[in-house]
């Protein structure tokens, strides 16, 4: 671990954590830092885009490691506001995060998010052009 006084905190930035992320970044985009809550014990921080995805397919590096999933998921769970977090799709592991996305992904792809603001546009355009045109 690092000294105490380079821990990352993810809540004292607030809002506008984006430098803080850049700083990160520049110094090697990984950091020891403070758990978003205290039953995590500590927490490791990654900050590029090409070391998150490093991370996330890392079998070692999984949400709950194994020993551990349900003594965490315990103390998590007996807190109301947390417990929303466990259900969560990003704090969940494969294959209950296949499980869990797999009915969103027609709606979160591409195509379809983009079509959609395409047709509102496209929708909104002729609107105005028959209100001129009458």
């Amino acid at each position: 671990m690092t000294d105490q006084a380079d821990l990352f905190d993810p809540i004292a930035h607030g809002s506008d954590a984006f430098p803080e992320f850049a700083r990160r970044r520049s110094s090697g985009g990984a950091s020891w830092g403070k758990p978003p809550y205290p039953e995590v014990g500590e927490a490791f921080y990654v900050f590029s885009h090409a070391l998150v995805s490093q991370a996330l397919k890392h079998p070692l590096l999984l949400q709950a490691p194994p020993g551990a999933y349900q003594e965490v998921r315990q103390k998590i769970s007996a807190n109301p506001a947390l417990d929303l977090l466990t259900r969560s799709m990003l704090l969940s592991d494969p294959p209950r995060h296949m499980r869990l996305r797999r009915p969103l992904a027609g709606s979160l792809s591409f195509s379809s998010s983009n079509g959609q603001s395409v047709g509102t546009y496209a929708g909104s355009c002729t609107k105005t052009g028959v209100r001129r045109g009458s």
